[in-house]
């Protein structure tokens, strides 16, 4: 597979790949070199992370037949008896060949001498290099870790923590956080009714700036967001901060635009708390011998590793940033970055619908609504 695209921007055809590991939100498009003899080829998808316990995988075939190497059923055409193989299907344990590995979850990327290909690999087209982002200084630089934090009963059964959570297996409850700060939707849509920001001090929170009921060291729950001038040349720093190592990591998507991916790999073994003063002292300013990053708009963190991306934030508006595993944006991994004031941003339609939480009536054990009129 040679690939040519990622989440809609085109690449330099550089990386021949036998494996492609695509995570929630990511896209991938990719020339096949069809040159085998004639037969039947399995392609074989599999869940991976989460998914290995659940054996998960599917198939597809692809037949390299004519009418003249491989006859039809009776009163069937050729595509229609390719549709029907007699060829088993190979079991799950069945050894199949990896070769070259594209995105690998665990891949170190710019280990020296090693064979994984990231996807901050790629290279875009010369005529999309832009300059005067690649090297700018930014305007400002977010350090953004995904957490996933265990909950025990003593916080679900708090006065916030029951707001979100998921049980992924038995007893494993999970929350999950940015910067030790779940995401708490507001109660009405940002970018359509903007006039309901009121007080911005009490309506969101940010690491500098939570509510009273937070402490440093706790988990938050309150409506992140981090605030921005349109143009701002923006760097994020986004980082994994599971401490064991494991077959699993997070996409992380951004709203609104599309970024350029100039860093990315895995901590050290001994670094396992203190990750931002390791980013901070890193001396990479681009990722090695990269003349013309890849423009993406989903990006895979390494488990137990960081990536670096930089944009122009010249889309005024309320943008999410969050992980694309779903139930993980549910669970509270994310925020809203605002770019710009609301006198800024596109005006919705006249008579656009509005909305709000929906609160339903509170009833009495008796069945009836509160202030309900008999």
């Amino acid at each position: 597979m040679l690939i040519i695209s990622t989440d809609g921007g085109t690449v330099q055809p550089q990386h021949t790949v036998d494996t492609l590991v695509s995570i929630s939100g990511e896209r991938y498009d990719f020339v096949l070199t069809a040159n085998q003899p004639p037969g039947n080829y399995w392609v074989r998808v599999r869940g991976i992370g989460f998914c290995d316990p659940m054996r998960v995988e599917d198939f597809a075939i692809l037949s390299y037949h004519t009418q003249e190497t491989f006859p039809p059923a009776s009163g069937l055409t050729v595509a229609q008896t390719l549709s029907y193989p007699q060829e088993p299907l190979p079991a799950y344990d069945d050894a199949y060949p990896e070769g070259v590995v594209f995105n690998h979850q665990t891949a170190p990327c710019y280990t020296p001498n090693d064979t994984y290909i990231c996807a901050a690999d790629l290279e875009s087209y010369e005529v999309f290099r832009d300059n005067e982002l690649i090297d700018a200084v930014p305007d400002h630089t977010f350090f953004l870790g995904f957490n996933v934090i265990q909950a025990n009963n003593s916080l679900l059964f708090s006065k916030r923590g029951f707001s979100h959570f998921a049980t992924v297996r038995d007893r494993f409850n999970t929350i999950g956080a940015t910067n030790m700060i779940s995401f708490v939707p507001p109660s009405f849509p940002l970018l359509i009714q903007p006039e309901q920001i009121v007080d911005e001090s009490a309506q969101f929170c940010n690491v500098s700036h939570k509510p009273a009921h937070c402490t440093d060291d706790h988990l938050c729950f309150c409506t992140h967001r981090l605030k921005v001038q349109p143009n701002d040349v923006i760097e994020i720093v986004l980082y994994d901060t599971a401490q064991v190592l494991q077959k699993f990591y997070h996409p992380f998507h951004l709203h609104g635009h599309r970024f350029i991916v100039t860093d990315t790999g895995r901590f050290p073994s001994d670094i396992l708390t203190d990750q931002i003063t390791y980013l901070r002292n890193l001396q990479t300013v681009r990722r090695p011998n990269a003349h013309c990053p890849p423009y993406k708009d989903t990006m895979s963190i390494p488990n137990r590793g960081y990536v670096r991306v930089r944009f122009r934030a010249d889309n005024p508006g309320f943008w999410l940033v969050h992980c694309h595993f779903e139930w993980h944006l549910a669970n509270g991994m994310g925020l809203v970055l605002q770019i710009g004031e609301p006198a800024e941003m596109l005006k919705p339609p006249a008579n656009f619908p509005r909305c709000g939480s929906y609160q339903p009536p509170i009833e009495e054990a008796g069945g009836e609504p509160v202030g309900a009129v008999p």
